[in-house]
C-alpha cells in the first residue's frame, strides 16, 4: 500500500475490547454524503459511544446507494491524529466496507475527501473493529470515511479517533529566557530565540559555545508547559556538530538541567536545516535543554522553536467556580458536588439530586475559561447506574443550559462510591456540564473535579 510508511498498525479488536487514551471524536460532530431512507441510519450514530454493531440496534450509520458516499466527524479543532478504530456492520454485508479510505486534515472540499489518505481499509470481518496507528505526523480538523466506486453503500458502527490537539502555532521559546554552558565571539545564547532561522554565522542569529565538556544550551520557558514539539535549526558551516545533541525537558535545574529527562536526540541534521522532533506524550516542563555529551564539544543552533501548552495544575478548578442544576430533589443542591467532599451516601450529605427528569444535567461555571484537561466524577454509593451514558460537555455557550456544548467524553458506568476520571484533552470552556440525554432519569453526583490551566 502506497501509504504504509505512514500506518503502522492494523489490529482487528474485540468488541470488549478496552482502551486508555480518549476518544476526541465523542465531542465533533458528524455528517455524511447522504442517508439512507430509513430513519436510523443517521452520520451521528458513529460518535455515540456504543459499538453495537447490529443494525436495528440504532447504533449504525448508513448511505444510500451512491458513487464515492463518504462520512465525516468534525473535531472542532485541529488534532494531532495518533490512531482511529472502526467497527463495521455485524448483521450482513461486511464486504462493503472494503477499500474504504480515510483522509485527515483541514479541508473541507468535497465533503473532506480531497484531504491526505492516512489509510485504507482491505477488510473488516462483520461485528469486529479495526484499529490504525500513525506514526507520522498526521494532522487535522477533519476525519473522512470515503468509498471510492460506483453504486456503493457505506455503513459505519463506530468511528473513533484517538489524539491530542494541535499546536497552536505559537512558539513558546519566544517568550522565555536563554542560557549556555560558554560564550565563543558573539555567538550569544540569546540568538537561538530571536525569532530568526538564519543559518550564516555572518547573519549574527546562531549561538556559539567555546569547547566544552557537555555543552549545554537551555531555555527557561518561566513557567511549566506540556510541550507537543521541539524544533531545532542547524548552522549552515558547521553543521556536523550537532550530531548526537540531546533534547532534555523538565522543571529541574540540578547539572544546569541535564539531568532532566531526555525526550529525544538529533541523529544527524543537514546544513542549515530544520529537525523536528514531535512529542505525543506531551512531556511536562519549565526548561528545554539541549546538550552535547562528550569532550571538547562545541554547540550552535541557530534557532529552537518549543510548541506547547501551560501544564494543568493539581488545583481543582471546580472548587473556585459555582453550580447548578435542571431540577432540585431534597436536600441535593447543585453546590453538593463542588464542596470538596466525595462522601457518597445520601445522608452524609454531600452530593446533588435532581428530580426525574428528561435530560437532567448539572452545570458548572467557572470566572473564566480554562484549558480542561480532565474531569474527576464521583457517584453514589446506591442506584449507581443513574448515571451510565451521561455525557461531560465542555465550551463558553449556555445555549441549551450549556447542553450544546462540545462533548468530552460519555461516562459508560462508575461503580458505586467510586471515582472515575475522564481525559478531555485541553478542551476551552468556562462551563463543564454532565447531563444524561435521551431519557428520564434522576442525576446525582457526590463530586466533580476540574483539572487544568487557565487561558493565557
Amino acid at each position: 500500500m502506497k501509504h504504509s510508511s505512514v500506518l503502522l498498525l492494523q489490529l482487528l479488536l474485540g468488541t470488549s475490547s478496552a482502551y486508555t487514551y480518549q476518544n476526541v471524536a465523542l465531542r465533533g460532530k458528524a455528517t455524511q454524503s447522504d442517508r439512507y431512507s430509513n430513519i436510523m441510519g443517521s452520520a451521528y450514530n458513529a460518535i455515540d459511544g456504543n459499538r453495537d454493531s447490529y443494525y436495528d440496534v440504532g447504533s449504525c450509520t448508513h448511505t444510500d446507494v451512491q458513487t464515492n458516499p463518504w462520512w465525516r466527524v468534525d473535531l472542532l479543532e485541529p488534532y494531532i491524529v495518533t490512531s482511529i478504530i472502526i467497527t463495521n456492520r455485524g448483521d450482513c454485508c461486511p464486504e462493503r466496507i472494503n477499500g474504504a479510505e480515510i483522509h485527515i486534515g483541514n479541508s473541507l472540499q468535497d465533503g473532506g475527501i480531497t484531504n491526505p489518505v492516512v489509510g485504507v481499509i482491505s477488510r473488516i470481518p462483520g461485528g469486529r473493529s479495526l484499529k490504525m496507528t500513525f506514526t507520522g505526523l498526521v494532522q487535522g480538523r477533519y476525519v473522512t470515511v470515503a468509498l471510492p466506486g460506483s453504486r456503493k453503500i457505506l455503513t459505519l458502527c463506530e468511528v473513533e479517533v484517538y489524539g491530542y490537539r494541535a499546536p497552536t502555532g505559537e512558539n513558546l521559546a519566544l517568550q522565555g529566557k536563554a542560557t549556555q554552558s560558554s560564550l565563543h565571539s558573539t555567538g550569544i545564547a540569546y540568538n537561538a530565540i530571536d525569532g530568526n532561522r538564519a543559518s550564516a554565522w555572518a547573519q549574527g542569529s546562531c549561538t556559539h559555545t567555546a569547547h566544552n565538556f557537555n555543552a549545554w544550551w537551555r531555555v527557561d520557558l518561566g513557567k511549566t508547559h506540556k510541550v507537543f514539539s521541539v524544533n531545532v535549526t542547524s548552522y549552515r558551516e558547521s553543521y556536523l556538530r550537532l550530531n548526537g545533541a540531546e533534547i532534555r525537558i523538565g522543571d529541574s535545574l540540578e547539572n544546569n538541567g541535564n539531568n532532566n529527562p531526555r525526550v529525544g536526540t538529533i541523529a544527524e541534521i543537514g546544513a542549515a536545516k530544520s529537525f523536528n522532533l514531535p512529542l505525543s506524550d506531551r512531556p511536562e516542563g519549565r526548561y528545554v535543554t539541549l546538550v552535547l555529551p562528550g569532550s571538547k564539544r562545541i554547540l550552535t543552533l541557530c534557532e529552537v522553536e518549543v510548541y506547547g501548552y501551560r501544564a494543568p495544575t493539581s488545583e481543582n478548578l471546580a472548587l473556585q467556580g459555582k453550580a447548578t442544576q435542571s431540577s432540585l430533589y431534597g436536600l441535593g443542591i447543585a453546590y453538593n458536588a463542588i464542596d470538596g467532599n466525595r462522601a457518597s451516601s445520601w445522608n452524609q450529605p454531600s452530593c446533588t439530586h435532581t428530580n426525574n427528569d428528561i435530560n437532567p444535567w448539572w452545570r458548572l461555571s467557572l470566572p473564566k475559561t480554562h484549558r480542561v484537561f480532565s474531569v474527576k466524577v464521583t457517584n453514589r454509593d446506591e442506584v449507581e447506574e443513574r448515571i451510565n451514558g451521561a455525557e461531560i460537555r465542555i465550551g463558553d455557550c449556555l445555549d441549551n443550559n450549556g447542553n450544546n456544548n462540545p462533548r468530552c467524553a460519555v461516562i459508560p458506568s462508575i461503580p458505586a462510591s467510586a471515582t472515575a476520571e475522564f481525559q478531555c484533552n485541553g478542551m476551552d470552556g468556562r462551563y463543564i456540564n454532565i447531563v444524561i440525554p435521551g431519557r428520564r432519569e434522576y442525576l446525582t453526583l457526590c463530586e466533580v473535579e476540574v483539572y487544568g490551566s487557565v487561558l493565557d
